[in-house]
């Protein structure tokens, strides 16, 4: 896994909105925090490539990076539900 400081933030990000979408279609529930989180990242992969992400500045990269903590958040289970152990 790319670590955050230097990795691209398209593909870093892409792993946690992975995650907490499958986490979603097992019916997990989902706070409004994280909803939004996703739906920015949606937006952003709609929007830009990879390419185009790894252009971006440090402003724009750490909101990417911000979003993933958020998801990575939700996927461990201290954001909602509690993480599945099964």
């Amino acid at each position: 896994m790319d670590p955050p400081a230097s990795g691209s933030a398209y593909y870093i990000l892409g792993k946690s909105y992975i995650a907490a979408s499958l986490n979603l279609l097992n019916k997990a529930p989902i706070p409004a925090q994280v909803q939004a989180a996703l739906d920015r990242a949606a937006e952003i992969f709609e929007t830009y490539s990879a390419a185009q992400v790894g252009a971006f500045k440090k402003k724009e990269r750490s909101e990417l990076i911000n979003l993933k903590e958020i998801l990575d958040q939700y996927n461990n289970g201290i954001l909602g539900a509690e993480k599945c152990t099964e």
